[in-house]
């Protein structure tokens, strides 16, 4: 008997960000969901807990803190890679406001990035934050 599984969007999307890992080159679009990914580590609990923690606490992000700076260049070179459905779905439950996502992005994220960034934390918070279907 074969097996049944419901796949939800964060599988989908996770699935997406594991294909594109093993790419050597990737086209804009899966540039757009590699740095979705990024965020999604940067922010999840299982890859950057003191980034996590910081948020969770409605604390603002601390400037030039190097552990949260550390978190994210371990996100942004190898992390993205291992992000799972769970970390999507944790990211998708934080409500995360734009204000901290500002912060967090003018704070370690280097100034040629800003646009791709924002344009990626705009469609996280349209498609992977939007309980309504799933």
């Amino acid at each position: 008997m074969p097996f049944k599984h419901n796949l939800t969007k964060f599988n989908i999307f996770s699935d997406s960000v594991h294909k594109i890992a093993k790419k050597s080159k990737i086209t804009e679009n899966e540039k757009r969901i590699a740095i979705m990914a990024i965020i999604i580590a940067s922010f999840s609990s299982a890859h950057s807990w003191k980034t996590s923690k910081s948020i969770a606490t409605n604390r603002m992000i601390n400037i030039n803190d190097v552990s949260i700076k550390q978190e994210y260049e371990d996100a942004k070179t190898i992390k993205w890679k291992k992000i799972n459905s769970n970390d999507i779905k944790e990211i998708a439950n934080q409500n995360i406001p734009d204000t901290t996502f500002s912060r967090w992005m003018l704070s370690y994220v280097d100034k040629t990035e800003h646009e791709d960034y924002k344009q990626a934390w705009s469609i996280i918070k349209k498609s992977i934050t939007d309980t309504n279907c799933d």
